[in-house]
């Protein structure tokens, strides 16, 4: 009787420890499953978080790329170098550089004016002010009449550049005999100034004085004349 109640105690024992061997995968698998919810939390988090970050990187790019394009801007005149074989500024501009050389497009001039400030240009033509040489579309080297311009005329007949006149002035009346004598090349307003009190200027065997830009215009042999007019 004492040995049947001792296996009973001992297979009640038993079973109890069975019973709590059994219980403990499902309280371990019950914490994995813990775990891995909190795993799944962090990593949920972590990817909102990232996307947040990479969201408002990218905004801040795009707001420094529209401020770049709006702080960028073009002002002024093209640069350009002059040059005596072609034109760097295109159709309707010309390369405006006192001195030849450095200067900037601008468009070529539209107005002339008709008083007489001669100005050098670049090409060695001598222009009635600098108004003309821009209507000709040509920078200024300097002021006044060139000292060495371009010569035209003589015993071959040298042609200026077109719409451009050779200048015949002689030094006085003594001279008109010359023949074949040469000239420089001028520019002259399409339209000369008229004279009010009267010109100091006198073709060659002429009666009466005319005006100088006109006797350019007419390539006439003149000279100044102090005694005009008669």
């Amino acid at each position: 009787m004492r040995h049947d109640l001792s296996a009973l105690v001992s297979l009640s024992f038993l079973t109890a420890a069975l019973s709590a061997c059994s219980s403990d995968p499902a309280t371990g698998t019950g914490g994995n499953g813990g775990t891995s919810s909190q795993t799944t939390t962090s990593s949920s988090t972590t990817s909102s978080s990232t996307s947040s970050t990479t969201g408002s990187s990218s905004s801040s790019t795009t707001t420094s790329s529209s401020s770049t394009t709006t702080s960028s801007s073009t002002g002024g005149g093209t640069p350009c170098q002059w040059s005596p074989n072609s034109n760097p500024c295109g159709p309707g501009s010309y390369c405006n550089a006192p001195g030849c050389g450095a200067g900037t497009c601008a468009p070529i001039g539209v107005t002339e004016m008709q008083n007489r400030a001669p100005q050098c240009g670049c090409d060695s033509v001598t222009y009635w002010n600098d108004t003309i040489a821009s209507s000709h579309g040509m920078a200024v080297k300097s002021a006044g009449a060139c000292a060495q311009g371009k010569t035209c005329g003589g015993f071959v007949s040298l042609p200026c550049p077109p719409t451009t006149h050779c200048n015949y002035r002689l030094a006085s009346v003594g001279d008109c005999g010359i023949v074949d004598g040469s000239g420089e090349c001028w520019a002259v307003p399409q339209t000369c100034a008229t004279i009010a009190i009267g010109p100091q200027t006198r073709a060659c065997g002429a009666p009466t004085c005319t005006d100088e830009c006109t006797l350019i215009t007419q390539s006439s042999l003149w000279y100044p004349d102090n005694t005009c007019p008669q």
